[in-house]
Parts: C-alpha cells; structure tokens; sequence
C-alpha cells in the first residue's frame, strides 16, 4: 500500500536545505543580493514600526524551470 506521502513525493528536490520561499525586508542587502541571485519577489506588505514609519516586507521566491 503507498502512503499519501510516498505518492505526493515527485519533485525532484535535490536539497532538503534549500529554502523555497525567503522573506526580506526591502532596500536591505538580503533582498539586493536574492535579486542579483535571480530570485523574484512575488508578494510583499507593508507594517508600521513603533515610531510610525512603513516597512516593507518582500517574499521572494526561487524561479522554477517552467518559467
């Protein structure tokens, strides 16, 4: 009998260590060097520091193959 966690295991993941999502904070050198990596912002927010100033956060993500 296969578990559902066999029979969902098809991807080709060649690193159990290799983040596929990394969220960093915007203008700092984190999310310049992902950018300069290839990796790609796909979402962000934004939040209010205690002294009222706007933050913004970016989720980056690793480009697959099929893009």
């Amino acid at each position: 009998m296969t578990t559902l966690m066999q029979s969902e295991q098809t991807y080709d993941d060649t690193s159990d260590t290799t983040p596929r999502v990394i969220v960093a904070r915007e203008g700092t050198e984190l999310a310049e060097t992902l950018r300069a990596s290839g990796w790609v912002a796909r979402a962000g927010w934004r939040t209010t520091t205690t002294e009222d100033q706007s933050v913004w956060h970016l989720r980056f993500e690793v480009v697959s193959d099929d893009e």
